[in-house]
């Protein structure tokens, strides 16, 4: 079904040789049973997570129970579909977790090339002193107006300020 829809599909008949072909090429998805021989499902995505943190998993099962599939999504698989499941089941799964995977990877590249761009650039002691205010306000819960000329750099200062800031987990807004 997921070949019939475009995907390309390559399988292993263990846990230990699925790990061994992500060790080899780059997968967006891991489609794991959970009960198997040697390694159970979760095993296997908490293993390929360490191989690769990009990818997403969905554990298949026939003995889902509300408990396991909440077990299985809270050591993070993505979904959890029970068997028998028709093929429309799948992949709607699939695509919703290529989907969170695609999201997940744009987000993380965006944030690479927002941080690429946060510098200060020069050695004045006009920039040694903004660097050093930056560094000082943003320890604290203080509000901050940044104003100046359209192009002097105030979306750079507040971008730094968040950077610096204990609040830099969170989102800039």
């Amino acid at each position: 079904a997921l070949r019939q829809e475009g995907y390309q599909v390559s399988a292993a008949d263990s846990g230990e040789s699925a790990l061994e072909l992500l060790k080899e090429s780059s997968f967006d998805l891991i489609l794991s049973d959970l009960r198997m021989a040697g390694m159970d499902g979760i095993d296997v995505l908490r293993q390929a997570r360490v191989i690769d943190p990009r990818v997403v998993g969905i554990i298949l099962t026939g003995y889902g129970t509300i408990e396991t599939a909440v077990s299985a999504i809270r050591k993070g698989a993505y979904d959890f579909v029970e068997k028998p499941f028709t093929a429309d089941r799948l992949l709607v799964a699939v695509q919703r977790a290529l989907e969170v995977a695609r999201l997940k990877r744009d987000n993380a590249e965006l944030r690479m090339q927002s941080s690429a761009s946060d510098q200060l650039i020069g050695s004045s002691a006009a920039m040694a002193t903004l660097r050093t205010s930056i560094d000082r306000v943003a320890q604290t819960n203080s509000r901050v107006l940044i104003s100046g000329p359209a192009g002097s750099g105030k979306e750079l200062i507040a971008r730094l300020l968040h950077l610096h800031s204990p609040r830099f987990g969170g989102l800039f807004v």
